[in-house]
């Protein structure tokens, strides 16, 4: 990121200079304008851990004020002006590089601790706790009795957040009001993370799993990311992260040697496809799958306030937990097979969403007045499953609403 700023910072002084030079700066300011892109491009990044309308606001008035003090040739100030932005842009990096866990952590690291088992943690996307199973769809899932059969302790907890990507980062980081600039570099290792550090500290290798390029489109400082993709994906990520991502994805639309790995439907498949290694390596591995099913309701084709689509919703997250009910009972008989001494984790990354689109005070003829304690639950309540059901129980529930810290207690207690 820093080479970035300083690029820019190098390219706006030589096109001064150079414009000053053929004396075009006076007479024609259309070479300033076709920079303007470019600032924004700067100020956007310097301030990424804003909003984009924010972001937008900030970087014109910036671009304004710079192009007026170029025009004036006080370029001693555009100087300083561009100096402070790139000093804005170090000091994440900085801060990256400084970070401490409170002490209790620290000590934990610090006590000798090795990785002993390997770790397994699988999010299934929307998997709700069983009190919110039984408020929202009237019953028990048979999902989660099938968890139990196979000898899981289930816990109901709150997720870090309602989003994925926030999730993810607060686990990675072990922060529930985590806002990084951009998430990406967490999942895939450009970044470090209190997570991956401490997991390196400790002796495990570190994977990322997931269907599709979702969460980032190169391995980075991981041991093992999957999707791996072309070195003009790779690319893209180091340059821009955040839109890196979005040129990849319309890279791979006309790319005609696309990875036929990542049209893989089959989820057990894809599982095992990218933990078989581990099994016959001596070293021990801490591995996150993301598993989009069975999902949440979709802003784009779901009206909460139409009873048949709530209907049909219900129908829809009920029937699908025999698929996933099946999807359970394969992945943990695959890793014992094979891992008898495996940690099995299977968690919720937030809601269904039922309740999407409602608010306090609304009405509905099967939940009667909606409150927000009930919107919460919609968005927020997730199922936690845990194999072996005695593994980490004392420490899991001692947890309570604090469940940023999950992946570090799972680390903890597979390195004892």
């Amino acid at each position: 990121m820093s080479l970035i700023f300083l690029g820019n910072l190098s390219i706006q002084i030589l096109a001064v200079f150079a414009l000053q030079k053929v004396k075009l700066l006076k007479r024609n300011t259309l070479p300033l304008v076709l920079l303007i892109p470019l600032n924004i491009y700067f100020f956007y990044y310097t301030l990424g851990s804003i909003t984009k309308y924010q972001v937008l606001a900030i970087a014109l008035t910036a671009v304004i004020f710079f192009y007026i003090l170029v025009i004036s040739g006080r370029l001693r100030v555009v100087l300083l002006f561009s100096t402070f932005f790139l000093l804005c842009s170090l000091a994440p990096i900085v801060a990256d590089n400084l970070k401490i866990g409170n002490s209790q952590q620290q000590g934990a690291l610090k006590s000798g601790l090795k990785a002993k088992r390997n770790v397994y943690t699988i999010c299934i996307d929307a998997m709700v706790s069983s009190e919110a199973f039984k408020k929202l769809y009237f019953g028990k899932s048979v999902a989660t009795q099938k968890l139990e059969s196979l000898g899981f302790a289930t816990y109901d907890i709150q997720a870090p957040n309602k989003s994925t990507l926030f999730t993810y980062a607060s686990l990675l980081e072990y922060d529930k009001d985590v806002t990084p600039n951009n998430f990406r570099r967490l999942f895939n290792g450009l970044s470090s993370s209190r997570l991956y550090t401490d997991l390196k500290k400790l002796n495990f290798k570190r994977q990322f799993f997931s269907k599709s390029n979702y969460f980032g489109t190169d391995q980075g400082k991981i041991d093992k990311f999957y999707p791996l993709e072309s070195n003009f994906c790779n690319f893209c990520s180091y340059v821009n992260d955040q839109w890196g991502w979005y040129f990849c994805r319309i890279f791979k639309n006309f790319n005609a040697s696309k990875d036929n790995e990542l049209q893989i439907e089959d989820r057990f498949e894809l599982f095992k496809k990218n933990t078989q290694s581990n099994f016959s390596d001596s070293n021990k591995w801490f591995s996150i799958h993301h598993i989009p099913f069975p999902a949440h309701t979709s802003s784009n084709s779901y009206d909460p306030n139409i009873e048949l689509d709530r209907k049909n919703w219900r129908k829809y997250y009920i029937d699908a937990q025999i698929p996933l009910s099946k999807l359970f009972s394969d992945i943990t008989g695959y890793i014992l097979s094979s891992d008898p001494n495996a940690v099995i984790v299977f968690f919720g990354d937030h809601g269904s969403y039922q309740l999407r689109g409602l608010k306090d005070g609304d009405v509905t003829k099967e939940f009667g007045v909606i409150r927000t304690s009930d919107l919460l639950m919609d968005s927020n309540s997730s199922l936690l499953a845990v194999y072996p059901s005695s593994f980490c129980k004392k420490e899991i529930m001692s947890l309570g609403n604090n469940t940023e810290y999950l992946f570090y207690t799972l680390m903890i207690g597979a390195s004892r």
